[in-house]
């Protein structure tokens, strides 16, 4: 993550598909929106809204122990190609923890986040 001192915003997703539309359809996220399907985060890593959107993928272990397991510039694949990554992530395709990196990222919910400088 380029931005272990940024607070996330989570929303959670109950599809492949809504995520991937999701992405797709608001290429310019507030820089921190951040999504969750089951114990996968796509964090919006990107170092502004106006330019690509870089995310970094994060797998939660336990209440305490989260691991980046992949950063991907989803603004550059179409809608198609985001939902095989989101599928080819959710089947733990990338969780080889060897290549991965223990991450700390500030989560909240929509209501404890508010607004911050990102979203105002």
């Amino acid at each position: 993550m380029f931005h272990s001192n940024r607070i996330w915003s989570v929303q959670d997703i109950d599809s492949v598909v809504a995520l991937a539309q999701r992405i797709a359809m608001h290429n310019n996220q507030c820089c921190c929106a951040a999504f969750r399907i089951g114990n996968y985060y796509w964090l919006n890593d990107a170092r502004s809204e106006d330019i690509v959107q870089v995310y970094a993928v994060v797998r939660q272990l336990d209440s305490h122990t989260f691991i980046q397991i992949e950063s991907i510039v989803l603004s550059w694949c179409d809608e198609q190609r985001t939902v095989l990554f989101i599928e080819r992530t959710l089947a733990g395709e990338f969780d080889s923890i060897h290549m991965c990196l223990r991450v700390r990222p500030a989560l909240e919910s929509p209501q404890q986040h508010g607004r911050c400088q990102h979203c105002a």
